[in-house]
């Protein structure tokens, strides 16, 4: 056995199935199970082998690892929250993948630039007749009704808790700021083209708010 003579030895011992020869006027070297070395697997926890194992076992093994469940994967874990990734949807109208702010409509799960969806919802370059029939004020891609763009840099399908929250938020935001259409005509005939559907401030003189009986022309 080639191992045999080597400073290790032989790990099999009487059972390998090669001859063990010691070198001419040496001592036979002694089996690994005679060894006195202990084994570091033993020492560390769990030796695999058990008491088939060359090395000598002590009386107990180390208290650092043992062969149970570790304190650590008995301690509850933290829930898992999935996030959406960032920038992980195309634009659907300029098939932009990594746009830098995105256009949430509150109908439907398409994802666009804020850009394209504010150009394609845009009145001014639109025939009367295209306004008119409100197809604007829907999803370019499903046709799915949504009033309003809300701006993100995240993008959220729809029913996700954090589009709901990032909508209310952008509404609450807006609605601290005066309305400008409002803000214009004084006196008891109020005027803004969104009425009551307006998600901007308008409030009396005396801080009550102004409440339209119409919504959006």
């Amino acid at each position: 056995c080639r191992f045999y003579n080597t400073s290790r030895g032989c790990l099999r011992g009487d059972s390998c199935r090669y001859r063990h020869i010691g070198t001419p006027g040496a001592a036979p070297k002694p089996a690994p199970t005679q060894r006195n070395t202990p084994c570091k697997f033993y020492a560390a926890g769990g030796c695999n082998r058990g008491d088939s194992c060359f090395f000598k076992h002590g009386s107990e093994p180390s208290p650092l690892r043992t062969s149970g469940p570790s304190k650590e994967a008995s301690l509850p874990t933290a829930p898992r929250i999935d996030k959406p990734e960032e920038n992980a949807y195309a634009c659907v109208i300029c098939f932009d993948e990594k746009p830098i702010s995105y256009g949430l409509l509150e109908g439907c799960s398409h994802s666009f630039c804020l850009e394209c969806i504010r150009a394609w919802r845009a009145a001014g370059d639109k025939d009367h007749s295209v306004i008119m029939s409100g197809v604007i004020k829907t999803c370019p891609a499903c046709r799915a009704p949504s009033s309003f763009i809300t701006p993100s840099t995240n993008f959220y399908p729809s029913g996700h808790p954090m589009k709901i929250r990032t909508i209310e938020g952008y509404k609450a935001n807006l609605a601290k700021i005066p309305c400008k259409y409002f803000i214009r005509r004084r006196g008891p005939n109020r005027y803004c083209p969104f009425g009551r559907d307006c998600f901007y401030q308008h409030q009396n003189v005396d801080g009550t708010p102004y409440v339209f009986e119409h919504g959006a022309e």
